[in-house]
């Protein structure tokens, strides 16, 4: 009876790690071996493969070989959101954690994001991440809102977490009948995914540590297709902009000393679009104090934005 109750009880606090694979075989293995050693050991790592023309799922296999907590998921379909979907239709543990394969996870990050989405009772969270190029250069460090509040009004703008980097409840969305979305036509199907969740009432946070090394690849999926997904997140920025629009006013509406750098960027940024997007005029506070640096600064972004929709 006690096995049975400490078995119960490792299962609920097992973690599950969903990743996509295909054609990954240029950095796979370092990607699989940084969850291998993972401090917190009560892991799964669920993989949704893909039929690939590289040595993918060699490395998988050997993986699985050797350690049972790898399993191997043959994808039926197509597509990203129809890879992760088949992983979590092979998991029921309570918290499952987003990586892809070309990335780099730090060896504590399973354990510092289930402590923190378990002792402050969240829905969502993710952390800091550095980015890195396709020889595995450090680049930069982003930083991600902790507060809520923060991280919503990111999330009128874009996702406001690089999505490898999240862990979520998955028996919640699972409660609310929540998958990824595998419309062809959702190509920011991160983005649709986030704005879901705040649509039902998820909690968000983030951990302040820097748990990912997030690599930029010239020749990726999503640069070859920059400008479609950058049309699709405008159109879901653009959508919970027009359902949260009282909401987001209040932001704008608070003086500028109140927030930091970031913070003032993206109201900036908010305030362009729901002026030129939507016609709503709002954030006089924000001018109250001038920051013409960070005007400039949001400004060419959302110009940025716009060029790549082109």
């Amino acid at each position: 009876m006690e096995d049975k109750i400490q078995k119960d009880l490792m299962d609920h606090k097992k973690v599950s790690i969903i990743i996509p694979v295909y054609n990954s075989a240029r950095f796979l293995e370092p990607s699989l071996k940084s969850l291998q050693i993972q401090t917190y050991e009560n892991i799964e790592i669920i993989i949704g493969y893909r039929e690939s023309a590289d040595d993918s799922l060699k490395i998988i296999k050997k993986f699985c070989s050797s350690d049972d907590r790898f399993k191997l998921i043959l994808q039926k379909g197509k597509g990203i959101s129809n890879a992760l979907n088949a992983c979590l239709m092979n998991t029921d543990t309570k918290y499952v954690a987003r990586m892809d394969a070309d990335d780099i996870a730090v060896q504590s990050r399973i354990e510092q994001l289930h402590n923190y989405i378990s002792t402050h009772d969240l829905d969502v969270v993710g952390s800091n991440y550095e980015l890195m190029d396709d020889e595995g250069n450090f680049m930069r460090t982003v930083d991600t809102p902790t507060n809520p509040g923060s991280l919503h009004l990111l999330l009128s703008l874009c996702p406001c977490f690089a999505h490898p980097s999240i862990m979520f409840d998955f028996q919640k969305m699972k409660s609310l009948d929540i998958l990824y979305n595998e419309d062809p036509d959702v190509l920011a199907e991160d983005y649709d995914l986030l704005v879901r969740f705040y649509k039902e009432g998820f909690k968000f946070g983030s951990v302040n540590q820097s748990l990912l090394k997030y690599r930029v690849l010239t020749d990726s999926l999503t640069r070859k297709n920059e400008c479609k997904v950058t049309r699709h997140a405008a159109k879901i920025s653009s959508e919970f902009i027009k359902s949260n629009c009282t909401y987001l006013k209040q932001f704008l509406n608070r003086r500028p000393d109140k927030y930091n750098r970031t913070e003032l960027s993206n109201c900036y940024r908010l305030l362009f679009r729901m002026l030129f997007r939507h016609r709503i005029v709002s954030g006089y506070k924000l001018f109250r104090i001038t920051n013409y640096n960070e005007i400039l600064k949001s400004l060419l972004t959302e110009l940025n934005i716009l060029r790549k929709m082109i």
